[in-house]
């Protein structure tokens, strides 16, 4: 009876200690830059940085999460024959760069507006979007480390 108590003390803390490596691991995924490849949230904030530097184009890491926020975002179709985006500055003022967001449907061609409005807009979305997503994997690990620490202490009372 004793042999099969401490057993069962082992598997629940051991259980609970392997639950709160797994949830550190978890909330640590947003900032693993290797790692953001892998969701949603770090696919768009790749695509937004490469947007920002020089475009990107359909088959860049994102291009697709982006176009679907896009979508979302200025509440009208984008022309799904579109195969790059980028920024195209038209001026600065007090507050910085006024970009508007262009796409190109062939190689070679001059990129049209895919959004009359100012990117900076559709920036803050986007980054409000990654904010959200990073904070339900956060989430995740920090539901997995409480039921670590729950077992733990099962396994510590028994």
């Amino acid at each position: 009876m004793n042999i099969a108590q401490f057993e069962w003390n082992n598997v629940f803390i051991l259980s609970g200690l392997f639950l709160d490596i797994i949830g550190a691991f978890v909330i640590a995924i947003p900032d693993i830059s290797y790692l953001r490849r892998f969701h949603k949230p770090g696919r768009l904030w790749l695509a937004l940085r490469n947007i920002e530097i020089d475009g990107i184009d359909s088959q860049s890491t994102g291009y697709e999460d982006f176009m679907s926020e896009l979508d979302n975002i200025i509440d009208e179709p984008v022309d799904e024959d579109i195969i790059g985006v980028g920024i195209k500055y038209t001026a600065l003022d007090m507050s910085g760069p006024n970009g508007q967001i262009h796409g190109i449907n062939e190689v070679g061609d001059e990129p049209d507006p895919i959004h009359e409005g100012n990117f900076e807009q559709i920036r803050r979305r986007l980054r409000e979007d990654i904010r959200k997503g990073e904070s339900k994997i956060r989430g995740i690990g920090f539901l997995l480390l409480c039921s670590g620490f729950i077992l733990q202490m099962v396994g510590t009372a028994l």
